[in-house]
């Protein structure tokens, strides 16, 4: 684990190897779960206000309950998006079997400049606290493994995958300087290899 600014950054970031395969995980990190994706209060009055721009594209299960519940809710103390059946979040829509986030439809019609909640956005990366400090680290689910499979397939290190995700949320500054210390190990760990062979 490093420390970067004011955050800590599991192993996990540094190794794991992502990259989406819809096809397979058909966009379950969307309709599994306990609860719906962590949203922050900024996010809660965007997506209030964008409600009503996008309702057209939700499915009717979807808008039922956001007029019943309204958009998020809470959840261990933390606001989430609400779910329908306490399973896809509200704003899934469905294509040939592939779950999409409503949202991010409506951001690629020209919509909304607001592309999709930046925990969505950052998955499968978390920021949770750890004893006071936020800490990164990836999370890997049943649901996610063709991505982390295709991931490793095609050598692709999970902070390139979400490098959009990374700078939206941290800047580009903290961007930098995760993906200096990533390649620095790895230039590392192949010397050591190759001393090894020798």
């Amino acid at each position: 684990m490093i420390g970067i600014n004011e955050y800590l950054i599991s192993d996990s970031v540094m190794t794991s190897k992502f990259a989406c395969d819809l096809k397979k995980c058909k966009g379950a990190c969307c309709v599994e779960g306990l609860a719906g994706p962590p949203v922050s209060q900024d996010e809660i009055e965007i997506i209030k206000d964008l409600y009503p721009k996008i309702k057209h594209l939700l499915r009717p299960e979807g808008v039922s309950v956001i007029e019943e519940k309204g958009v998020s809710e809470k959840w261990e103390g933390t606001d989430v998006l609400t779910c329908v059946n306490e399973k896809e979040c509200v704003f899934v829509v469905f294509d040939d079997g592939i779950a999409f986030c409503g949202i991010e439809k409506a951001f690629y019609q020209g919509l909304t400049d607001f592309k999709k909640p930046v925990s969505c956005h950052l998955f499968p990366i978390r920021v949770r606290d750890f004893f006071g400090q936020k800490a990164l680290n990836v999370v890997e689910s049943d649901d996610c493994r063709p991505a982390f499979l295709q991931g490793r397939r095609e050598d692709i290190p999970v902070h390139h995958f979400l490098k959009e995700a990374i700078i939206r949320r941290f800047g580009q500054e903290f961007y930098t300087g995760l993906d200096d210390e990533i390649a620095k190990r790895r230039a590392l760990k192949a010397k050591k290899r190759s001393s090894s062979t020798k």
